[in-house]
């Protein structure tokens, strides 16, 4: 982990929410001289967006245009995770959409539920999907 963050958005979908996130995220990375880069993201519309360089919402065009500038200057792998595998960055994001705006630099720093999440994840213990199964 080079950065954490946590940000306050706003009102707006999911997909808002997750692109605006990315952007702030890859913004600090060029900042911090982050290029090497890996994304996992649980929004598969979100990916799919990014594999093709658009989208089908014309409100968000301005956001994705930004993303795939800055991705272009990087070396980054987009992934789709399912949302058991992007419990740090939930996490994040419901501190952000309770009001908090924090950046940690450090792994010692963040907050103790994030750093057993995050080593939970490196630990690569399958994650267990529940579903409900069809008639």
């Amino acid at each position: 982990m080079k950065f954490a963050f946590a940000a306050r958005l706003g009102r707006g979908t999911n997909t808002n929410a997750e692109l605006r996130a990315l952007l702030l995220g890859l913004r600090r990375c060029r900042e911090l001289g982050v290029d090497n880069i890996i994304l996992e993201l649980d929004s598969l519309l979100v990916v799919n967006w990014l594999k093709d360089g658009k989208c089908s919402l014309w409100y968000l065009e301005d956001f994705l245009d930004e993303i795939v500038g800055i991705l272009s200057n990087l070396n980054c792998r987009v992934q789709h995770v399912f949302r058991e595998g992007n419990t740090g960055a939930d996490f994040l994001a419901r501190m952000g959409s309770s009001g908090c705006n924090e950046e940690w630099l450090s792994h010692e720093n963040i907050p103790m539920l994030l750093k057993g999440i995050l080593r939970t994840d490196h630990s690569n213990l399958p994650y267990l999907r529940k579903y409900k199964k069809s008639d």
